[in-house]
């Protein structure tokens, strides 16, 4: 058996602990003790350094033992947990970033480069003050009653035009809904006073934005601001009127007035079964999936305290704040290497753009509904090569639709968008609202020879643009792109965060969720969400893509060491609809095409290619 199929360790049980709702409790399964882990597996920390940053990984990942040799990845790891870890590791004056525990891997090899590098110093542990990061001349514009002002970031500020585009498209008005498992009567008061506390604990919710009136765009941060509540009784409905009730809040009311805050509003639709649906509707440049998702867990026990009787949990705000990725935003903008690092991925290779014939149908422009695509059936073999691979299952993921794009286009050398965390690497930015969504460009890899190849070269790539990836994808656009820079995009996400107890995952719904591209993929582990522009491409053509990238991921897992060159493995999936006039014959056709791009590749046979 391979290596990364040998469990990590083995644990004998007389029962497996269940919670209440008879699903396994993880909480509640024993840590293995030395004994249980393989000696392949499990090398204790040696070192005062080593037993230290043991303990870090320990906290931050969902494992119960961390030894040095083991792989952070396979541990379970993922750019959220790595911003964790660093955070508390850079508290302690370890000089580590994200890319360190992407390209080191393991405790052991970090630990010695860790012992080759002096310790940070106070300037690298400093934090932004409230106010410093705005202009001069606009102090004496500032209204009365805020706790901070500082310029909006760029990615927000092309939020905030597309939201106020007036297109009917309401991109970035983002509706989100999740059922609440409850078997306690409902409290409308407790719940509003749970979310009065959240507004006070996190700056977001109390923020404003003005594209005008300044001397650059800003957000500001209100003392107070009130989110508003409405709360719906269903309970005397049928399942259906309640079915048609949710899917009618897709919409949720107006649009938000930017420079009102907060952005962000919630519904609560109380159902006959007794458990109840939280509908957040928010303004897309205040707030992501991870920060919604984590506002979603501290709400639902906030909210239980306050039923209860008790007061809310005490909270300690970070002392790192939504100010702070600003100013890195900034400096990123202000640096050479960044700007040489972006230049050279764009410069030889054009933007990914989809076949002129896949425009989407007349009268399509309402068949936005995502398209879904299952993967449970795949995780254990897509994590046994992602863990073959030393790389991620995001990796993996990423992979397919690198594969996928470039099977589309005739160009040679394109680029397709990435979505990337750009949270800063200090102790509880994971717990700090905002939008921390940055989209980059990534190239298209033809030339890996098999499916664990190719995963290794995107790894590599992702390692590779990682200290480069706050640099913001409209700074991009202005400096090397006469036209759309990125039009399709991948999101790998996972809120492991989210108590799946407590919310019922299946029956929450995506919402409206619209952006400018033509298509917005956004993977997690156990499936792919394909939203589509309906200008670009019709609701069959996204469900060819998905195919497409089902087919691959199929290829994948059967075969990691298979031709990842070769025709897809599309069976009987339909081809894309043909032009409806072709003005030309085959031959002339192919003829014309060759001398417009003689240096593409015209035949491929094993290793041989010609141009």
């Amino acid at each position: 058996m391979p290596e990364y199929m040998i469990p990590a360790a083995f644990v004998t049980l007389e029962s497996i602990p269940l919670t209440p709702n008879g699903k396994v409790d993880r909480k509640a399964l024993p840590a293995p003790g030395s004994s249980a882990f393989t000696q392949e597996a499990y090398v204790e920390p040696r070192t005062p350094l080593e037993r230290r940053v043991a303990r870090a990984w320990l906290d931050a990942l969902p494992v119960a033992q961390v030894g040095v040799e083991n792989a952070f990845f396979d541990l379970g790891g993922d750019s959220i947990r790595a911003v964790t870890l660093v955070g508390v590791l850079r508290a302690e004056g370890l000089d580590v970033t994200v890319r360190d525990i992407f390209q080191l891997r393991t405790v052991a090899a970090l630990c010695a480069a860790l012992a080759e590098r002096p310790l940070l110093d106070e300037a690298a542990q400093r934090v932004v003050a409230p106010f410093a990061l705005l202009p001069e001349e606009d102090r004496k514009l500032l209204p009365d009653g805020l706790a901070d002002a500082y310029p909006l970031a760029q990615n927000q500020i092309g939020m905030a035009v597309e939201m106020l585009s007036g297109d009917g498209r309401d991109s970035y008005h983002d509706v989100t809904s999740f059922r609440i498992k409850d078997e306690r009567p409902f409290d409308a008061e407790a719940f509003r006073r749970a979310v009065d506390e959240l507004t006070a604990r996190h700056e977001m919710l109390r923020t404003s934005v003005h594209l005008t009136g300044y001397s650059v765009p800003m957000q500001l941060v209100h003392e107070r601001a009130h989110v508003p509540v409405e709360v719906r009784d269903l309970r005397d409905r049928s399942a259906a009127d309640v079915e048609a009730v949710l899917l009618g809040t897709a919409g949720q009311g107006d649009l938000f007035d930017l420079t009102r805050a907060p952005l962000l509003r919630m519904t609560v639709l109380l159902e006959p079964d007794g458990h109840w649906t939280v509908v957040f509707t928010q303004a897309h440049l205040i707030t992501e999936g991870w920060t919604y998702h984590r506002l979603l867990m501290e709400l639902v026990t906030c909210y239980r305290r306050v039923r209860d009787g008790l007061a809310p949990e005490p909270y300690r705000a970070p002392a790192v704040r939504y100010a702070d990725f600003v100013a890195e935003e900034l400096a990123s903008l202000g640096s050479a290497d960044d700007r040489a690092y972006w230049q050279s991925v764009i410069a030889d290779r054009v933007p990914f753009a989809f076949p002129d014939s896949w425009g989407g149908a007349q009268g399509a422009a309402d068949d936005t509904k995502d398209v879904v695509v299952g993967l449970a059936d795949l995780q254990p073999a897509l994590r046994r090569l992602a863990a073959d691979a030393q790389a991620s299952v995001k990796s993996v993921l990423l992979a397919a639709f690198v594969r996928v794009m470039g099977a589309l286009t005739d160009e040679r050398d394109v680029h397709v968008g990435l979505v990337c965390d750009t949270r800063p690497e200090r102790i509880g930015a994971d717990r700090v609202h905002g939008m921390y969504l940055n989209t980059v460009p990534f190239p298209v890899d033809r030339s890996a020879p098999s499916w664990r190849d190719l995963v290794r070269s995107v790894f590599r790539q992702e390692v590779g643009l990682w200290p480069h990836r706050r640099y913001p994808m409209p700074a991009l656009q202005r400096s090397w792109s006469s036209g759309r820079l990125i039009d399709t995009i991948f999101n790998f996400v996972d809120f492991h965060g989210v108590d799946t107890d407590v919310v019922d995952v299946a029956a929450g719904r995506g919402g409206n969720l619209r952006t400018e591209f033509a298509l917005n993929v956004i993977a997690r582990p156990d499936r792919l969400g394909l939203s589509h522009d309906p200008r670009a491409m019709s609701r069959a053509q996204a469900e060819l893509v998905g195919r497409m990238l089902r087919a691959v991921l199929e290829a994948m897992a059967a075969d990691p060491r298979g031709d990842a060159r070769g025709p897809l493995p599309l069976g009987a999936a339909p081809a894309a609809k043909p032009p409806a006039h072709v003005a030309a014959t085959l031959h002339e056709l192919v003829g014309e095409r060759a001398a417009r791009h003689p240096e593409h590749l015209a035949v491929v046979s094993g290793d041989i290619t010609l141009s």
